[in-house]
């Protein structure tokens, strides 16, 4: 009988297929963690000098919707079915294959549990976006029995500010609770929620952004670029932080950017309270009421803010602009006086303000085609 020669290595290979690999031998591609490659992305291009990391390009469209109710709002009559197709239904804006973005569905969204929108929602209620937006389309609630030109200028302002600078604010928390949770991914971390903030503040036509308010308050008040160069600055630092891995600089950034939408709703806050002023020392009841709504629209992008800083401040500037109440004479003085004592809580000097109808005007007020130019003194400034 041939007696078989069996190898030691071939026992102990045995051994292991009926007890499992050991560690030396199992593949490397079993622990999931110590991959570090990210999913691949194409950024989109640049907004206004910025340049996304991550593909923003359907977000920025959002500008576009703005865009075409603001078309249907300068029709004679107003289109306001229009209007609400659009504000509900969306146009140009892609979320998934078949599926609108729309302001109409962020707007009824609850935002109770975010950091900056959620003490919105507490200071004027849940679905306080759509409450104002929806019923100055319908012409329902506090707009019952309002003008055309009332409900048409705050559902201007109503859309292009209030939402989109709140959903500018929503990114702006997501993107800094995902930094919290250390998902800094590219293609769907905190960079891109950070990329999402420009999208809608910036957006694809910044005539239609909250970027023209921004640019025509700051010539208003005499202060040149400083607020967009400022905005676009700190957009750029928080996204470097962002890439980088570094929470805190992000952090940072992010309060400079809420303090810098701030100064730009407190400049067309005192704006509408002085035409409310021109109006009625003119004899001009209705206009002075549609610069009331004016205000009104512009005041609620920061007021929770206002609120934090100065409760009874907050109370003075509402007052002026409650559509309950009659358009009143001095309208400018009080507001400006009542936001002057937010001002140190809020983290803003009075130069950053400046003065309606100091250095420069309004008819030097930067164009749609002016949109990039402050991005050439923020470079300067890095």
């Amino acid at each position: 009988m041939k007696r078989t020669v069996v190898s030691l290595a071939v026992l102990a290979g045995l051994a292991l297929s009926l007890t499992g690999c050991s560690d030396a031998t199992k593949p490397a591609a079993a622990s999931p963690t110590t991959t570090t490659t990210e999913p691949a992305v194409t950024p989109s291009g640049a907004l206004g000098g910025y340049q996304p990391v991550s593909d923003v390009a359907q977000h920025a469209r959002m500008s576009l919707d703005v865009c075409e109710i603001n078309r249907l709002l300068d029709a004679r009559p107003v289109d306001f079915a229009g209007v609400a197709a659009v504000y509900r239904h969306g146009r140009f804006s892609d979320e998934s294959e078949g599926v609108k973005r729309t302001l109409g569905k962020f707007a009824g969204e609850s935002r109770q549990s975010e950091d900056t929108l959620g003490r919105y929602e507490r200071y004027l209620s849940a679905g306080w976006l759509n409450a104002f937006i929806g019923d100055a389309i319908e012409g329902v609630g506090a707009f019952a029995g309002a003008s055309e030109a009332v409900r048409r200028e705050a559902v201007r302002i109503g859309v292009r500010d209030q939402i989109m600078v709140a959903w500018a604010l929503h990114e702006l928390d997501a993107a800094i609770e995902k930094a919290g949770k250390g998902s800094f991914t590219k293609k769907s971390g905190a960079p891109h929620n950070w990329d999402e903030v420009w999208a809608y503040y910036h957006g694809e036509k910044p005539e239609c952004s909250p970027f023209a308010t921004a640019q025509r308050s700051e010539v208003e008040f005499g202060v040149g670029t400083l607020i967009t160069r400022r905005l676009q600055l700190f957009s750029k630092d928080g996204l470097k932080a962002l890439v980088g891995k570094n929470a805190l600089a992000a952090r940072t950034a992010r309060d400079q950017i809420v303090r810098d939408i701030t100064i730009t709703y407190v400049q067309s806050a005192i704006l509408a309270a002085s035409k409310i002023d021109a109006a009625l020392a003119q004899g001009k009841a209705d206009e002075a009421r549609v610069a009331q709504a004016e205000g009104l629209a512009y005041y609620r992008v920061i007021e929770p803010l206002i609120a934090k800083a100065n409760t009874t401040s907050a109370k003075a500037v509402a007052g002026v602009f409650d559509l309950a109440t009659k358009p009143a004479v001095g309208s400018a003085a009080k507001v400006a006086a009542a936001f002057s004592t937010t001002y140190g809580p809020l983290g803003i000097a009075p130069a950053d303000v400046g003065e309606l109808g100091g250095a420069g005007s309004a008819a030097e007020a930067p164009t749609a085609d002016d949109a990039e130019a402050p991005d050439d003194e923020a470079e300067d400034g890095e």
